[in-house]
């Protein structure tokens, strides 16, 4: 497997190391062949694989050819110690270059979809990637859009496409220490009491206030800049709009917002529109950028997020509204792509060309009463059908058919 993804920190990197980690009767050789990031590759690696020898992909192509003949070449005895392969899996839209049957998995074809979305790198990379699923036995798709765009846009056969589900990431602190029942939530308008983890971490970060949450690459695709105009026509122009609940709803150490207002809070890496959404939140005191954030971070962000706002375009999958489901943050995200399939009746779905919708679900969320409850609730039982454990499995069945069994 082509383990160059857990270089990154994105859905992609979630997704492999996932893959990795519950994947049961397969033996795995990681590939990498990057000049960098070998290292952070080593600790990604699940137990059991971080001593494992990570083969560079011309390596594993040489070794594959002459290992019939290695014990005869002097200096080629290292061949015969490679264990052998009988597939290979590039979890990234490319498989490393070899003889032996593929399984890739596409996340989504945006960059050809919608090439404005997308840098002229990614663009280019994408005109490659008909050659690469044509050339595998089977392709991976995270869900049924991608499935069609692979047969739309690529001309794959349907029978030559797998459709498995990724499902929600598992983060530090998800609690019996958490002062909150599952699925319970508090009043609108009111942040649940933090268990004392994230407490901390939300101090850390400057978050000393309720806040509405987005998690994703500050880029196009992600409506970034329609979303920081819908917050602030949802909770009001001074962003002071909001209500606290009934007494004594917030648990000791809770965050106190009577002095404040709402922030919308942006966790995620810079891209290629990073200025844009600098420029759309220019001096407006709620909009908080924080980057990048660890997965403890991440699944503080999640927990006691109010709303969770995901407006984008277009999504292959949408991991970041299953993990915020998951974490029972109530969630509106847009119809574009596969968030309706994600996201099922838990959530409320808008067109992500419609601002005031928008704006209208935000507020529905932060301030009728029973909404965002509901919702919390309803998100927890749906994020609960997905798990890693059947991603792997079905891979798995993936991997036998590829190979004829």
């Amino acid at each position: 497997m082509d383990v160059q993804p857990l270089v990154g920190t994105g859905g992609i990197a979630t997704y492999t190391r996932n893959l990795l980690c519950h994947l049961e009767g397969v033996r795995v050789i990681p590939v990498f062949g990057a000049v960098r990031g070998l290292d952070r590759v080593r600790l990604e690696l699940p137990p059991g694989l971080e001593d494992r020898p990570i083969v560079p992909p011309l390596a594993w192509r040489l070794a594959h050819r002459i290992r019939p003949i290695a014990g005869l070449l002097p200096g080629f005895e290292w061949v015969a110690r490679l264990p052998r392969a009988d597939l290979v899996h590039g979890p990234n839209y490319f498989v490393p270059r070899s003889d032996l049957p593929a399984v890739v998995t596409v996340h989504d074809l945006t960059a050809l979809r919608f090439p404005r979305w997308h840098t002229a790198a990614v663009r280019e990379r994408a005109a490659k990637l008909a050659r690469a699923v044509h050339q595998a036995r089977l392709t991976i798709a995270d869900s049924e859009a991608t499935a069609a765009d692979l047969v739309a846009l690529l001309g794959l056969p349907a029978h030559r496409v797998r459709v498995i589900p990724l499902a929600a990431e598992e983060f530090p602190g998800l609690a019996e220490d958490s002062p909150r029942a599952p699925g319970e939530r508090p009043d609108p308008g009111a942040n649940p009491a933090p268990a004392a983890g994230d407490q901390a971490i939300l101090a850390r970060l400057g978050i000393d206030r309720p806040y509405v949450l987005h998690v994703g690459a500050l880029e196009p695709r992600k409506n970034l800049v329609r979303l920081i105009r819908a917050f602030g026509a949802a909770v009001g122009g001074d962003g002071t709009r909001w209500a606290f609940g009934r007494e004594g709803a917030r648990g000791a150490g809770a965050i106190d917002g009577r002095e404040g207002d709402y922030l919308l809070v942006l966790a995620g890496p810079e891209a290629w529109g990073a200025a844009e959404v600098r420029a759309a939140a220019s001096g407006d005191r709620r909009v908080l950028i924080l980057g990048n954030v660890s997965r403890a971070e991440l699944g503080s962000l999640y927990r006691q997020a109010a709303c969770f706002a995901y407006p984008s375009h277009f999504e292959g999958f949408g991991l970041p509204v299953l993990e915020a489901m998951a974490c029972g943050a109530p969630v509106v995200a847009s119809t574009g792509g596969s968030l309706p399939e994600v996201v099922g009746d838990a959530g409320l779905l808008v067109d992500p060309q419609d601002e005031r919708a928008l704006a209208g679900a935000i507020r529905q969320i932060l301030f009728e009463p029973g909404v965002a409850e509901d919702l919390s609730r309803r998100g927890r039982e749906r994020a609960a059908g997905f798990s890693w454990r059947r991603t792997a499995d079905l891979t798995r069945e993936v991997y036998l058919e590829a190979l004829g069994g």
